[in-house]
């Protein structure tokens, strides 16, 4: 079984004037434009280092993103002196590119380059531009995402999410028209399609890796945590 976890990890709602992002374990499928700090990723304690099978993310001693790679992409996120991220330097085969970053009044990711982000006013993002085309997003009155739509010039799809509890589980089903995706979420973590599935965690709390029915790692899920 391919395990989705790397694709829907975690991520957020926003109900904030102060801070950019707040992490509900209610919303697991809401997403973040621009993953830069420790709890954009749900990671607990002082991350130095953070690794899955095909990405690495560095992160300075106070919680900020600085590097990430994932083989065919090296990416450094640089700040000014008051931790705020003012850049993203991307290096390819093609080249280097640079995206500068700006934000809003609540320090809320609103240009990323030549990709732009539009919130509503609980701080969920409810369009967004880039060279693939334009995103809309909406929600329910508990914050949760429950459409997406991609709009282009030579593609257009739509995807649509819903919600059930499930004893301590969150169940969400993502239908893209034929096919549909179920997956458990408890605590805010991906449980993949069997929420008898267990997740191993380190002693900070982080997840290391999902077993299954039968008591096997599945290894494309492991992770490798080093702190500071």
């Amino acid at each position: 079984m391919k395990y989705l976890y790397s694709i829907f990890f975690v991520v957020l709602v926003s109900n904030s004037t102060i801070a950019q992002y707040i992490i509900s374990n209610d919303a697991p499928l809401n997403e973040i434009p621009v993953k830069y700090k420790l709890e954009h990723f749900k990671l607990k304690g002082s991350v130095k280092e953070y690794k899955s099978v095909t990405e690495t993310y560095k992160f300075n001693k106070e919680g900020y993103l600085i590097n990430y790679n994932n083989g065919t992409s090296n990416q450094d996120y640089i700040y000014n002196s008051n931790n705020k991220l003012i850049k993203i330097k991307s290096e390819t085969s093609m080249g280097i590119e640079e995206y500068q970053i700006e934000m809003d009044s609540n320090n809320r990711i609103i240009k990323k380059g030549e990709d732009s982000f539009i919130y509503d006013s609980n701080g969920n993002v409810i369009k967004s531009k880039s060279w693939m085309g334009t995103f809309l997003y909406s929600y329910d009155n508990k914050g949760r995402l429950i459409k997406r739509e991609m709009k282009s010039s030579f593609n257009s799809n739509m995807v649509t999410f819903t919600y059930e509890k499930d004893g301590k589980f969150i169940k969400t089903t993502s239908d893209y028209g034929k096919k549909k995706f179920k997956l458990y979420y408890k605590n805010g973590y991906n449980y993949g399609a069997d929420k008898k599935n267990r997740i191993k965690f380190d002693k900070k709390g982080n997840p290391l890796y999902l077993i299954d029915t039968s008591g096997n790692k599945i290894t494309d899920t492991e992770k490798i945590y080093v702190y500071f």
